[in-house]
């Protein structure tokens, strides 16, 4: 039964809930921890080096260019961070970078959703379920927390999506279809290399085979307005590295994008694309946009040659293809293709039954509500443990994933934003559970509430896996030798500890002054089997507190070689 006709129904959703519940998911969990690895620590690196040097053009990460990725979400992690730097840490400063590019990927989804599905009834129900499923796939609510340049590279795909949805749908604005799909497309290459605008550009190709009504005048003239606005965009900061330095572009262009695909620089750059891997993160990643999605396929019959269904379509058959072909593969490379999961999906939701969406929103309300208890009750033992009496069997276990030695934080952000959700997430019990409308926003409610009241634990998480409480440890073994000069040197770069040497450790330690010689040498994980020489002495080595990531220390033998 088609349960579309319940959107008019007194218990609809407010625009406001809908911005409220969007905006306490992007911002909570954002803030609150260190830069963790993997991808974390060299991304805040560059914005690091641009934020405290304010030299824009070659990204830097611990004083050794980090060619990747090209700089905009570092230039964007900069600007947050002179923004809020005064308020918040520099690296939650920069985090919120990631909540601000999301913030456009939903107002772009909604905008792309709202011409796809201009000619159904339900087209701004579909808007909200579109936003919806696109923030609550697994793989989007994590990423868009974290400091990752694939978070702008979602954002540029779903621009430039708007943009070809207005060419197809609307072809009298060509004018505003290129510039739309030309700054997409250039977010996506500033973002993230290659990948993704050569995904666009195919997409766009196979688009104009299957669609006829394309062949027009009005297509030519968007191509050429996209090509005027995308050509400065990509061109003017590859070709001033390339001025800079031929050998940094090279490394970036040849090195970074077609050696990473074709292959040839995949044994030194690593990330080998293990296709196994890659559909699972699809199936697990994409959940539950990926299932709706094939559910297109089992139902009614389509008029499959619109812009409705073959745009998605389009685009996801040429990603997949391209990341098949590669020799370089990642989860998060399916990230920028789940806008597609979830346009395709959004109409499905209609055509469920009113018996499966109820059945569906009974299990989702009552797994949501029992585990955010059971998260409640851990954290009150966290900052109580010896109170609670129920969780003492348990201690061991929970060690293995919480620092149970942290003294109970200040956490008045995050227990309102806790507390905020829970009480959007009460609201919504008023919901009957048999619309569409009303069962994507019971999802993302029930992804957000999950997903803020966990970050009640990212003071005991961090103190777990942060590198901040080691690296102090060796700054107090530093300190306690005297010397106004006991600089230290880092011996080889680690592309995730070096940048948090530099950050938390290095402002901390006397400056090294010219043609000084400093006395301490710092060795990260992957060069602890180098060699030192005989002129030096381990006085000190540590690892995080999950035993990860292994440093030491080492004083030169022609200064004090005891610690006081």
């Amino acid at each position: 039964m088609n349960n579309s006709s319940s959107a008019g129904r007194k218990d609809r959703i407010w625009p406001f809930e809908w911005i409220s519940l969007i905006v306490l998911f992007l911002v909570a969990g954002s803030i609150g921890h260190d830069p963790w690895k993997l991808h974390e620590p060299y991304v805040f690196g560059v914005i690091y080096h641009f934020f405290t040097t304010h030299s824009w053009l070659i990204p830097i990460d611990a004083d050794k260019p980090f060619m990747e990725k090209p700089p905009l979400y570092h230039w964007t992690g900069a600007v947050f961070c002179s923004l809020f730097g005064s308020i918040l840490p520099l690296h939650d400063a920069a985090r919120l970078a990631s909540a601000f590019y999301t913030a456009f990927t939903a107002l772009f989804m909604w905008k792309s959703s709202q011409l796809l599905f201009a000619a159904r009834s339900e087209c701004k129900m579909l808007g909200w379920i579109s936003i919806a499923l696109l923030l609550g796939q697994i793989g989007v609510a994590t990423d868009i927390h974290q400091l990752r340049t694939d978070v702008p590279l979602l954002t540029g795909t779903t621009i430039a999506i708007y943009g070809m949805a207005l060419l197809g749908c609307m072809p009298q604005h060509w004018i505003k279809a290129g510039i739309w799909t030309g700054l997409g497309f250039s977010i996506t290459l500033m973002s993230k290399g290659l990948f993704m605008p050569i995904t666009l550009i195919l997409s766009g190709i196979l688009l104009w085979r299957v669609l006829p009504s394309l062949h027009n005048q009005n297509t030519w003239r968007a191509l050429k307005v996209a090509f005027l606005v995308a050509l400065p965009c990509v061109t003017i900061w590859p070709a001033l590295v390339c001025l800079h330095s031929p050998a940094l572009f090279m490394e970036w262009f040849w090195d970074n994008n077609v050696g990473r695909f074709l292959g040839f620089s995949v044994p030194r750059l690593g990330a080998a694309n293990h296709r196994h891997d890659l559909a699972f993160s699809l199936l697990k990643n994409t959940f539950p946009a990926l299932p709706l999605a094939c559910m297109l396929f089992i139902t009614e019959k389509r008029e499959w040659h619109s812009m409705e269904y073959m745009l998605p379509i389009s685009i996801i058959i040429t990603g997949l293809f391209l990341l098949i072909l590669s020799a370089t593969g990642h989860a998060c490379y399916i990230l920028p293709l789940m806008p597609c999961f979830a346009l395709l999906a959004a109409p499905v939701m209609l055509e469920l039954s009113e018996s499966f969406l109820s059945c569906w929103n009974l299990g989702i309300r009552i797994l949501t509500s029992v585990a955010v208890a059971g998260i409640w009750l851990l954290w009150l033992y966290l900052r109580h443990a010896s109170d609670i009496a129920i969780f003492q069997p348990l201690k061991h276990l929970i060690n293995a994933s919480f620092s149970l030695d942290l003294a109970a934080p200040e956490q008045t952000f995050a227990c309102a934003a806790a507390i905020a959700m829970a009480l959007l997430w009460l609201v919504s019990l008023r919901l009957t559970s048999r619309s569409a409308l009303n069962t994507a926003y019971i999802w993302l409610a029930a992804t957000g509430l999950l997903w803020v009241t966990m970050a009640l634990f990212l003071p005991w998480q961090n103190e777990k896996i942060s590198y901040r409480g080691t690296l102090m440890q060796m700054v107090q073994i530093v300190q306690q030798f005297p010397g106004e000069h006991n600089c230290v040197e880092i011996s080889s770069y680690d592309e995730l500890i070096s940048p948090m040497f530099q950050y938390m450790a290095e402002p901390l330690l006397p400056k090294r002054k010219d043609g000084e010689t400093c006395p301490f040498l710092f060795i990260a994980t992957d060069s602890i089997s180098s060699p030192v020489g005989p002129q030096w002495h381990l006085i000190w080595k540590g690892a995080r507190p999950d035993k990860e990531d292994e440093m030491r220390l080492y004083q030169a033998n022609d200064t004090a070689s005891v610690v006081p």
